[in-house]
């Protein structure tokens, strides 16, 4: 990459698994150094991890040799994971499959490594090696100081190699492509994930392609996605045949570069603002139908919180729910903003409510967080967001619980000195039976904990500065440990705000504090 910065590179030569988690480590220690959300630090370790262990586990043969390089040229990261083992063979089409394969049958051999990749990085692109001169080469790029993005997704079935590897050319700077030669191929994809935009040839061996827009059009999710014929001039009564089929558009052979990426735009923003504006209708209903439930007290603890979307809806959530004599309260972030992010946060809210109400009064937090990351793991839906969680359980003994899945450390107060509660674990639905990490903490009377969301955390000013982050967040919690608990978090938000002026990210915060006396 032109002048680029390298941010990492290690070598790592006769690879077993224990040289893998120490390339892991040193991806991580350089990934802290940088300025990238902590969201997406965890998913490139994660990412290195599953490709490597994929490389080492089912590689034919397994890799020799495998460098790691991380690079960031002003305008765009790239990690590459290169290495000499044997290649990944239709590695596009074998990554789409594994992307949106049934979740509910689990992961398949080597599978959770593709679909990990597919779902959490929008712009990849695998080069297979020579098997002397040249490795092969995966290679994930991300903007800089923002989160990931997901691109509109087209899929293309063309039968003809060169043609269908010019389209993609031409589309994937701007848009996800899956291509496909055959539509038995491509249907699986269409049917799990809706794309944004279908182009197919007429002409296809096994299934035509008025043939597949009459299967399409038998199922209204499939139905309205904008589809584009592929064509050559052909006989009057085909082109008739299809012009009948209600499609957007046709593309004439051979392929016009400029004409074809007008088209792309042009049906894809529509469609697009076509469903905003059918979400919009019910923007208020969605915004205003999941309400912070969450009470002022419970068995000696006083609760508060406070929350601030950065945009219409928002992806942070608070519910709370009593199993025995337990209160169980979820903490909850989903990734993005606005609209969609609230409509997966109704999902999310769902599925805690739904283990709430089965739960076992005996069952520790641990086990319900992973009740709770099954669902979400058996849910094609969540295979389009990623989201993290912290369960807290307060019990009557003045025990407080904590349970997380990829979320910032909470913040323990103690007549005015802080301490991180070191609690972390994997973001959940990665695959099915996840364990995560608990920590049972009893706070002396009149100490307070602090959970958020990591919109207070990840401001632009001290994202490159882990130690400054810390100590920027400790200042506005001591500033406030006078307040009563109920107001606490309404205080370090509104102080947030002051000081950083716009909001990046939807804010979450919930303070806990134990009554100096029970009353």
């Amino acid at each position: 990459m032109a002048h680029s910065t390298p941010v990492f590179e290690a070598t790592v030569r006769e690879p077993d698994l224990a040289s893998l988690r120490t390339l892991r480590h040193g991806l991580k220690d350089a990934l802290a150094r940088t300025d990238i959300p902590i969201r997406l630090a965890q998913d490139l370790q994660l990412a290195l991890q599953e490709h490597t262990t994929n490389l080492l586990n089912h590689g034919a043969p397994a890799p020799s040799e495998i460098k790691v390089h991380l690079h960031d040229d002003g305008a765009v990261w790239s990690l590459e994971i290169f290495d000499d083992g044997g290649p990944f063979q239709n590695f596009d089409a074998y990554l789409a499959l594994a992307t949106f394969a049934d979740r509910r049958k689990g992961p398949r051999t080597h599978g959770m490594g593709m679909k990990f990749i597919g779902t959490r990085f929008a712009d990849y692109e695998y080069d297979t090696g020579n098997g002397l001169t040249r490795p092969n080469r995966l290679s994930l790029c991300f903007p800089p100081r923002a989160e990931f993005i997901i691109r509109p997704m087209i899929v293309v079935i063309e039968d003809e190699a060169a043609t269908r590897q010019l389209i993609k050319a031409i589309l994937r700077q701007e848009f996800r492509v899956f291509d496909f030669e055959r539509p038995s191929q491509a249907l699986r994809l269409i049917r799990s994930y809706q794309p944004d935009l279908i182009l197919s040839d007429i002409g296809l061996p096994e299934m035509d392609g008025i043939t597949l827009r009459k299967e399409l059009a038998r199922d209204i999710d499939t139905d309205i996605v904008p589809f584009v014929f592929l064509s050559a001039l052909g006989d009057d009564a085909t082109m008739s045949e299809a012009g009948d089929l209600g499609i957007d558009d046709f593309v004439p052979k051979p392929i016009d570069p400029v004409m074809l990426l007008r088209i792309a735009r042009r049906l894809i923003t529509r469609s697009r603002k076509v469903r905003e504006a059918l979400i919009a209708r019910s923007a208020k209903d969605l915004s205003d139908g999941l309400q912070v439930n969450l009470p002022k007290a419970f068995k000696g603890f006083d609760l508060g919180y406070a929350t601030k979307p950065a945009s219409l809806g928002g992806g942070d959530l608070i519910q709370s729910g009593q199993v025995g004599e337990r209160l169980i309260i979820l903490l909850a972030d989903v990734m993005g903003h606005g609209l969609a992010a609230r409509f997966f946060a109704h999902g999310v809210a769902a599925y805690f409510r739904s283990v709430l109400l089965g739960a076992d009064p005996a069952a520790g937090i641990d086990e319900l967080m992973t009740q709770l990351s099954n669902n979400l793991f058996s849910d094609p839906t969540f295979e389009r967001t990623v989201v993290s969680i912290q369960l807290i359980a307060l019990d009557p003994e003045g025990g407080i619980e904590i349970c997380s899945a990829g979320h910032p450390f909470p913040v323990l107060i103690t007549g005015g000195a802080m301490r991180w509660v070191e609690i972390s674990g994997p973001l959940p639905a990665l695959e099915q039976d996840l364990p995560f990490p608990t920590v049972r903490l009893v706070p002396e009377p009149g100490s307070r904990i602090l959970l958020y969301t990591d919109g207070l955390s990840e401001v632009a000013s001290v994202r490159r500065d882990p130690a400054a982050a810390g100590e920027r967040l400790f200042d506005l919690l001591l500033r406030n440990t006078d307040v009563p608990v109920a107001d606490m978090p309404f205080e370090v938000l509104r102080a947030h705000l002051a000081s950083t002026r716009t909001l990046d990210d939807d804010t979450s915060l919930i303070a806990i504090g134990r009554r100096a006396v029970d009353g």
